[in-house]
């Protein structure tokens, strides 16, 4: 096994070899579960960065329509904001 072999993880050989984890288990650990610590840090980070990016919005967002009488603030909601979209695919 190449995670054992691997020379960053100390912690996975040496709970092996006190017994902590016995050898029939390793077969059945995730591949997160047989990282180093770092990457399994590093896997939690990217995971929760993604996590931030596809957060979808419900609020309504502000939108300035500018005219010959001024300017006006409509709010629109985030099924409205698609079916603008999907209008400006359709031209």
């Amino acid at each position: 096994m190449t995670a054992l072999k691997n020379e960053e993880n100390h912690e996975l050989r040496v709970s092996v070899l006190t017994g902590a984890v016995e050898p029939s288990r390793l077969v059945v650990l995730s591949q997160t579960q047989l990282a180093t610590r770092k990457m399994q840090e590093l896997q939690e980070q990217q995971k929760q960065k993604f996590f931030k990016e596809q957060v979808i919005v419900n609020e309504p967002v502000p939108l300035i329509s500018k005219s010959k009488k001024g300017e006006e603030v409509l709010l629109i909601r985030p099924n409205d904001l698609q079916l603008i979209q999907d209008a400006e695919v359709a031209w």
